[in-house]
């Protein structure tokens, strides 16, 4: 088709996807030579708009589900995109479907083939147009109105922008269907998706239905073949990949961390000695202030705002440590363009100390929190715990704390060497909130722990790096830093080599 003709003619209906019926269907996929397995045609005959599928490695997702749900649409003159994490992986479908228009009774309505990366389309005289897409620039995804979608490997792309501000605003004006398929990698953005239409959710989304089906399900699959990928695989990697098992805990730096958010904020009224941490935004990133109870590591408060300026961040945190009274504040200066040392002076009356990170020293003391962690010694708000603001503002921070602590992960680097950080499009602002309050309360000196009305002394400095200060009006702060780290708290405070 000539190069400036942009519209296509397609008939004027919405929901053509879910109009189709299964014997249409069927009358199609007989042309095109395809018989699905059980597994399958389990998933084709659903109603549902939206179809959300965890498979197995090898079980006919792309090749059979995709390719064989999107084809009667096509046909019928509906717009079909089907979306990938990259070039590689939508050529699957790309190729499968060129072969069909080639080698089927169907090559008959077939306008126009066009291939090359970056440019796959298949134009059908019945004035259905097929693209294949990358998921990796959203923006190149936005402006059509379409019919049906595809979005292959779901799971893989760590951003959930290319389907929530992209593809599903795509289909609204046509009320157009979609179906998203992926192997699981962890507990992301599609796990939430999938979440929406899984049959045992009571808050289901009634116009979506999520299907798991291990890679055993596909009858045309060698049990030999199992059998072989399960002694060869780890359990993690036969659960995930084989298995189609959501796992918490896959590529995450914290385990057990769904088995450690047991506190529900607002409840503690227990005496304590607590500590806050606090991320300061920079750039679109969040401030997240973290409280703790540093005897027994228990989460007790939460802040987390965005687009405050330096004021009113100071004020948040003032508040806070008001609310908690005692506490003791650090705050990452890695980058706090003077921060720290605004609140020092402007609050001498509060304890408050800013901690540089480095490379080495966050590595360390984010092992030290996954480590309590995954033992059960830290405690994290419950996920259904709330951040309430005002009457009309409520933050669900619980599911926020659940989602950041799920895409906290190891990662590679070019080098080889491996990094901790936030899966593409998320945050850690209450990642490292939480790892500077662990931080603060392990500094504490053990009596402080003990006896929150310890007297204070003239600043002294001990042999095993005690260090401790005085402040008119305010409690006794005993700061303890520990060689294994190598890291100290402010500037008052003498640093270790370790």
């Amino acid at each position: 088709m000539a190069r400036g003709r942009s519209r296509y003619t397609r008939p004027q209906w919405d929901g053509l996807s879910q109009r189709i019926t299964l014997a249409e269907k069927q009358e199609i996929w007989k042309l095109a030579g395809y018989t699905p397995h059980a597994a399958q045609l389990e998933v084709h005959s659903a109603p549902e708009r939206f179809k959300i599928l965890s498979c197995g490695r090898r079980w006919g997702k792309t090749e059979g589900i995709m390719a064989y749900e999107g084809l009667p649409v096509a046909v019928l003159g509906g717009w079909w995109w089907h979306v990938a994490p990259d070039y590689a992986t939508g050529s699957i479908l790309f190729d499968k479907l060129v072969s069909i228009f080639t080698d089927t009774p169907l090559k008959g309505l077939v306008s126009n083939i066009r291939e090359g990366e970056g440019s796959q389309r298949i134009v059908l005289r019945s004035g259905g147009v097929i693209w294949v897409k990358t998921s990796y620039h959203e923006r190149r995804l936005r402006g059509r109105g379409l019919d049906f979608v595809s979005f292959d490997e779901a799971g893989q792309e760590p951003r959930g922008e290319p389907w929530t501000q992209a593809l599903r605003p795509a289909l609204a004006d046509r009320r157009g269907g979609a179906i998203l398929g992926s192997t699981p990698k962890g507990w992301n953005w599609f796990k939430d998706v999938w979440d929406r239409g899984d049959l045992a959710n009571p808050d289901r989304a009634k116009d979506h239905r999520s299907f798991c089906f291990p890679s055993a399900t596909n009858p045309y699959l060698k049990r030999s073949e199992l059998a072989a990928a399960k002694r060869d695989a780890t359990q993690m990697e036969w659960e995930q990949e084989w298995l189609a098992m959501f796992l918490a805990n896959s590529g995450t730096v914290f385990r057990n961390y769904l088995e450690a958010m047991r506190e529900k904020l607002g409840e503690w009224t227990k005496p304590g000695r607590f500590v806050i941490g606090m991320d300061v935004a920079r750039h679109m990133d969040y401030t997240a202030i973290w409280v703790l109870e540093a005897g027994t590591l228990t989460t007790v408060d939460v802040d987390w705002f965005q687009d405050l300026d330096t004021f009113m961040m100071q004020e948040r945190l003032y508040r806070m440590m008001d609310k908690w009274p005692g506490a003791v504040a650090l705050i990452d200066g890695t980058n706090d363009e003077g921060f720290v040392d605004l609140c020092i002076r402007d609050r001498p009356d509060l304890t408050i100390e800013g901690l540089k990170f480095t490379g080495t020293n966050k590595r360390q003391l984010v092992n030290q929190l996954s480590k309590d962690i995954e033992s059960g010694d830290f405690v994290l708000p419950a996920s259904d715990s709330l951040l309430v603001r005002s009457e009309t503002e409520t933050v669900e921070i619980g599911k926020l704390i659940k989602r950041e602590f799920g895409a906290f992960q190891y990662s590679k680097t070019a080098a080889g060497n491996i990094k901790m950080e936030a899966a593409a499009g998320f945050h850690d602002d209450l990642v490292t909130s939480a790892v500077l309050a662990r931080e603060a309360a392990a500094s504490m000196a053990p009596t402080e722990l003990s006896d929150p009305r310890a007297k204070r002394a003239e600043p002294e400095e001990n042999f095993e790096g005690q260090f401790t200060h005085k402040e008119a009006g305010g409690a006794a702060v005993s700061i303890l830093t520990r060689p294994t780290v190598g890291v100290g708290i402010g500037r008052r405070v003498k640093r270790f080599s370790g």
